[in-house]
This record gives C-alpha cells, sequence and structure tokens, in this order.
C-alpha cells in the first residue's frame, strides 16, 4: 500500500475517531447540564420552604382570630334565625361585639340588657360570666399588626408562586435519558456532516478552481 493511500486512511479514521468523541463528550455533557437544572430546582424548593414557613407565621394569629370569630358567629347563627337581621354576618357581629367591648359594655350589656336566653346562649359554649366574654373579645381582635403580617404573607405567597413557576421550568428542562442520547445522536450527526461532508465539499471546491485555472494543452 503506498504511503500516501496510507495517509489518507490515517486521516480519515483521526477524523472519525475525532467525530465519535465530540459526540461521546456532547452526550456526557448532558449529566452535568442536568445536575445544574436539578440543582437550581432543589435551591429554589429550600426557598420555597422558608418562604412558606414565614408566610404561615405571619397569618397565622390573624387567621386564628378570624376562626375563633367565625366559630363564634355559627354558634351564634345556628342558635338564632338571623337572615333577616341587619346584623346577619360574621364580621358585622364582630364589629358590634368590638365596639362593645372597645367601650366597656359588655359586662353592663350581661347584666342589664341581654335577655336570659342570650345568657344562657353565652354560658352554654363556655362564657360563664362577663370577664371571660370581654376576654374572648380583646384576644381575638384583628389589630393592625394582624393585618399588616397578613398582607406581608401574601405578598410572600405571590413571591412563591413565581418561585413554584421558575422551579418547575428547571424541572421541564431536565433531559430524559432518551432525550440525552437524541442530543448526543444530534451532535454525532452535526459533528460528521462539519468535518466530512463540508470537508470533501471544500476539497471539490478547490479542486474544481485548480481545474478550471489549468491551461488546456
Amino acid at each position: 500500500m503506498k504511503l500516501t493511500t496510507k495517509k489518507i486512511i490515517a486521516r480519515e479514521f483521526l477524523t472519525l475517531t475525532l467525530v465519535l468523541t465530540l459526540g461521546l463528550i456532547s452526550f456526557l455533557c448532558t449529566y452535568p447540564y442536568n445536575a445544574y437544572k436539578r440543582n437550581q430546582a432543589k435551591n429554589i424548593s429550600s426557598e420555597i420552604s422558608e418562604k412558606s414557613k414565614k408566610a404561615d407565621t405571619l397569618s397565622l394569629t390573624f387567621k386564628n382570630k378570624l376562626g375563633q370569630q367565625k366559630w363564634f358567629f355559627d354558634k351564634y347563627s345556628n342558635q338564632w334565625d338571623i337572615s333577616g337581621d341587619v346584623i346577619n354576618t360574621s364580621d358585622k357581629l364582630w364589629k358590634r361585639l368590638d365596639y362593645l367591648a372597645l367601650n366597656d359594655s359588655i359586662k353592663y350589656k350581661w347584666q342589664n340588657v341581654w335577655d336570659k336566653d342570650l345568657i344562657a346562649f353565652n354560658k352554654k359554649i363556655g362564657f360563664s360570666n362577663p370577664e371571660e366574654f370581654q376576654s374572648f373579645i380583646d384576644k381575638n381582635r384583628v389589630t393592625k399588626i394582624d393585618s399588616a403580617n397578613y398582607d406581608s404573607s401574601l405578598a410572600i405567597n405571590s413571591e412563591i408562586a413565581l418561585l413554584t413557576k421558575n422551579k418547575k421550568n428547571y424541572e421541564s428542562e431536565i433531559l430524559s435519558y432518551n432525550e440525552q442520547t437524541e442530543f448526543g445522536l444530534k451532535a454525532l450527526i452535526i459533528c460528521f456532516i462539519i468535518l466530512f461532508g463540508f470537508r470533501y465539499l471544500f476539497y471539490s471546491l478547490k479542486w474544481s478552481l485548480k481545474t478550471l485555472k489549468q491551461k488546456s494543452e
């Protein structure tokens, strides 16, 4: 075999080896890519967890107080038909009770105004005297701080929603094994086209131009 032929074979073999190596490297690069995407999703999960705890802490007092207010309203509305009353919602009932508590009128109403049925109802659900009822109202009054903290928790929940969306985007970008293989094959084909197809096209163009420049005998 001529040395020229051997050199051509060696060159083509090295080129083919380079193509296969680049394809393999492209496939292997999908692993650190996936690791990066998983790590980003994991970091966002940690951030979501921290923000969720903070939001829950900020809103806890507000929600607990509203829960107690609703509890009292449910007991009250189950005891009497208030559909036709002016005070027919939890918010309206609590505003009335809060007004009385702030003006130190609970004890007076209890002892001098409210009828026996209402007093019996209060005692039945756990308030044996006006002081206990007053304490219940004072304890479950929603303050400006409670409302501000709740608003802050809503803002944090909006941030959490955005983070959750970003997390899903990162997770959707993680390549499956089939996608990794497909990416490696595409890289292999592209490298093959560049290193073989374009090279031979270049050789053909070079040969054509050289031929055109030759003078006819």
